[in-house]
């Protein structure tokens, strides 16, 4: 979606995890780590190392204690990201939202995701249906105004463990290169320290 230009330049993307979980108690640091590193290794695999990241990490329900608020800006150039993750989010809100100098775009759905009742993920590769898509509002080379909605790609989590496995077996060039790990285990570590001293 972003590579079809549509857009224009992108100012602006925010990714969301939130659920309603008012009664989470559990102290330790684990949304960050478990949760919102999804969402930045999508960003870093996209546009990589940030000219700069500004964090917002603390508990809401334990301050100091836990990691239940997640706001992690990473800014390139006049482009600005956002990760964000909540428990305490109980209106539903887009999963993705785009800005750009020449439209919009938001999505609901995490796409392929559901979870289960007893908080399993439960992943499909079947297509999505159109009530999960994407909008896309935006203005073309004419200056004419356009809202579509986008199909979801199908995604498969098996094709990263066979590129791992190929790594691993076979000397095969890794998923994901080490710079990019390590670089975003600094991001985890830096938004603990944040929640750590977060009154």
């Amino acid at each position: 979606m972003i590579e079809s230009g549509k857009l224009g330049n992108i100012v602006e993307i925010q990714s969301h995890y939130d659920y309603f979980h008012p009664q989470y108690t559990r102290s330790g640091f684990g949304l960050l780590h478990g949760l919102a590193v999804h969402t930045i290794d999508q960003l870093i695999s996209i546009y990589g190392v940030a000219d700069r990241i500004d964090y917002d990490v603390r508990s809401l329900i334990a301050p100091g204690e836990s990691d239940d608020y997640i706001d992690i800006d990473f800014r390139y150039g006049r482009m600005k990201a956002t990760i964000k993750c909540s428990l305490l989010v109980k209106i539903e809100h887009p999963k993705f939202i785009v800005h750009g100098d020449r439209g919009s775009f938001v999505k609901y759905s995490s796409g392929h995701q559901t979870k289960n009742g007893d908080g399993r993920t439960r992943v499909s590769i079947q297509a999505e249906p159109e009530d999960n898509w994407g909008t896309i509002s935006y203005v073309d080379d004419e200056g004419t105004s356009h809202t579509e909605k986008v199909p979801s790609e199908a995604t498969d989590y098996g094709i990263l463990y066979d590129q791992l496995l190929q790594a691993i077996r076979h000397n095969g060039d890794k998923p994901v290169k080490d710079e990019e790990v390590l670089y975003v285990l600094d991001i985890l570590h830096d938004g603990i320290e944040v929640a750590k001293r977060a009154n």
